[in-house]
């Protein structure tokens, strides 16, 4: 897969261009322009790459930061976001009324746009932030021809976007060509062809086999499902559904047992597409509609309503019809529907709810299988503009009148533990290129949060005596969904880095972490998402490495782990929990069945999820027309 890597070269003589002039460039081609004494690199990830590729003449650089460099410019950048997102929506909803000629409200064109809109605002604020650097030092902008970039593409959908502008770097590559031609007396714009480089693969590093991980382990384990399954599918033959789960993360028999209770009047089902059956033909004058500046444009506006011309997903415009009509007739004939209850908010999804709220159904989301509302620019208040009710893990807020406290029905454990034969089990998380948006929940994409984080992991190893880290059991981020994003080359280097240090470096995710806390003493994570919360639920001796430096909190949930660091199962000192976990490992449970420990692990889970009860009788409330929604406010209101 070729990359365009924001490069910049300046020669300390000037001898090259005599004006000292910026160079954004492609990796491919370093060694075909003048290799200058120094080098000033944009974007994320610029500096591993240049010198894995080309060697050391590019191991002296100079990085002009693109990114939020510490929590006052993180928090300004997503309040900018936000309310960017709020000023567009209606402006780019009365667009779509006019080209589509459909006279829906603002909250439907929302939910069309999908998170694919919200994306955009912020790549735009980060290319722009970049494109004005390199404007003040009077910079030239090199990009791969228009044939090598597919100038004339157009992202089918909010997949084809993201994988373009989050996972690879011809969005970057897009938005800079935008800006030049918008501001070319700012920036100027140099195109050539230049060949392409493929990175070297993954190296396949050890892997474990899991016991009882074959297919018939699993249908075994699964012959208690069976016949609650066959009535569930009778029920669904001859019951039409009031509510419809759609794109749920739930455990088979949560599923399987409202179903059973709601008489059918529950139906869950797998995720859906709607896909328009036909080839995208680019409607240019349709995109010229939606380009235009809006009156008092600034540069961002400019910018940002330029790059949609090629840039706005088909889903939006040409292929939107014919998705509408599969959406219909996914829901013809569910005459008694009157809510949607889903937990992914995807394009697909949010177009269903939207076709769905034209015969008045109500849409409900299930929260996802992590906490977020206490970091800062989380998504909450992008979600619950989307929604009627927001069933949370469990925790309330004020702030968010649609959040209800409900529970999860998510399979946070999976059997029972064993005898453990893996002493310590360190369950890494991923660092990435670029974030989805600006929220410190993605506390691990972007060079600069990417360095923390594995400055955080390389103390704690560091920390550790080499006899301890042979007792590790290193669960790495599966290279099947590695394969899917943006890696960061930093990543790869330290996951390799580990390879004759730890006992076993599994990165083929043969067994899930959740099979992997039944069989292990102590836990050790930096995955500040999922993988904490089911080792607590699970009870399993657990050390979370809490990178502060990163995962900024929002001002009233300062406290929000604070019980935890107490207890001293978040540790923000990655050496101090190095030393912690050598003191521990003899007798963890020692430790863990303290009163203070206990104390602080029961605090957190009451306050922050819900029982699977809980959100079960929620969901049926909704079934019986027992709950009273809060109605989802237009984009107006809600701004």
């Amino acid at each position: 897969m070729s990359r365009l890597w924001s490069e910049a070269l300046m020669s300390d003589a000037h001898a090259t261009t005599g004006t000292g002039n910026l160079l954004i460039a492609h990796s491919a081609c370093a060694p075909h322009v003048p290799v200058a004494t120094r080098w000033w690199v944009l974007g994320s990830d610029v500096s591993a790459r240049l010198v894995e590729q080309h060697g050391a003449a590019f191991s002296a650089l100079h990085v002009l930061e693109t990114e939020p460099e510490n929590k006052d410019a993180f928090a300004h950048a997503a309040t900018c976001e936000r309310q960017r997102y709020a000023r567009y929506v209606p402006l780019l909803a009365n667009r779509l009324r006019r080209i589509h000629g459909l006279n829906h409200p603002d909250l439907f064109w929302e939910r069309v746009m999908g998170m694919s809109l919200l994306m955009h605002v912020s790549n735009v604020l980060r290319i722009i932030r970049a494109c004005e650097l390199l404007a003040e030092v009077n910079g030239a902008a090199f990009v791969r021809s228009a044939s090598q970039r597919r100038a004339g593409w157009v992202p089918p959908n909010e997949g084809a976007y993201r994988q373009c502008f989050q996972f690879e770097e011809g969005g970057d590559e897009r938005l800079v060509t935008d800006y030049a031609r918008l501001f070319p007396d700012r920036l100027r714009l140099m195109e050539a062809h230049m060949p392409d480089r493929e990175l070297a693969p993954e190296p396949r590093r050890a892997q474990a086999v899991m016991p009882g991980s074959g297919r018939f382990a699993r249908l075994w384990r699964r012959r208690r499902e069976l016949l609650p399954e066959l009535l569930v599918r009778v029920l669904r033959r001859w019951v039409s559904p009031r509510l419809l789960a759609t794109h749920l993360y739930w455990r088979t028999e949560a599923r399987q047992r409202i179903e059973l209770r709601s008489l059918g009047r529950v139906r869950f089902e797998l995720p859906q597409s709607f896909p328009s059956g036909e080839p995208v033909v680019v409607r240019h004058d349709w995109r010229a509609v939606l380009a235009e500046p809006p009156e008092g444009a600034d540069d961002f506006d400019r910018l940002f309503f330029e790059s949609l011309r090629m840039s706005a997903p088909a889903s939006w415009l040409e292929t939107l019809s014919g998705r509408m009509e599969a959406a219909r007739s996914r829901l013809a004939g569910l005459t008694d529907l009157r809510w949607i209850v889903n937990e992914s908010l995807d394009e697909d999804s949010l177009l269903l709810c939207g076709v769905g709220a034209e015969s008045g159904i109500s849409v409900a989301l299930c929260e996802h299988n992590y906490l977020q509302q206490q970091y800062l620019g989380n998504m909450v208040w992008y979600m619950s503009r989307k929604v009627d009710v927001y069933l949370s893990l469990g925790w309330a807020d004020a702030r968010y009148s649609k959040v209800v406290p409900a529970g999860s029905c998510f399979g946070w454990i999976e059997g029972r533990r064993v005898r453990p034969d893996i002493d310590v089990l360190y369950v890494s998380g991923v660092c990435v290129t670029r974030p989805t948006v600006t929220s410190a929940g993605y506390s691990t994409s972007g060079t600069i949060n990417s360095a923390r984080y594995l400055a955080m992991k390389n103390a704690f190893f560091d920390g550790l005596a080499p006899e301890i880290c042979k007792r590790i059991y290193y669960r790495d981020y599966p290279a099947w969904k590695r394969e899917t994003f943006g890696v960061h080359s930093l990543d790869r280097r330290f996951a390799a880095s580990l390879l004759n240090r730890v006992g076993v470096l599994d990165d083929q995710g043969q067994g899930s972490s959740t099979q992997l806390l039944n069989r292990c003493r102590v836990v050790v994570t930096d995955y500040c998402s999922t993988t904490y919360i089911q080792a607590l639920l699970a009870d399993v001796p657990t050390i979370v490495l809490f990178n502060q430096a990163s995962y900024y909190l929002e001002e009233q949930y300062q406290d929000f782990f604070d019980e935890l660091i107490s207890a001293r199962i978040f540790h923000p000192d990655p050496t101090e929990a190095a030393d912690f976990l050598e003191t521990i490992l003899d007798d963890p449970d020692a430790w863990w069945n303290s009163s203070s420990v206990r104390t602080a692990r029961s605090a957190f889970l009451r306050r922050n999820l819900g029982s699977e009860e809980a959100l079960q009788a929620h969901v049926l409330a909704l079934m019986h027309g027992r709950f009273t929604a809060v109605p989802a406010q237009t984009a107006e209101e809600h701004s």
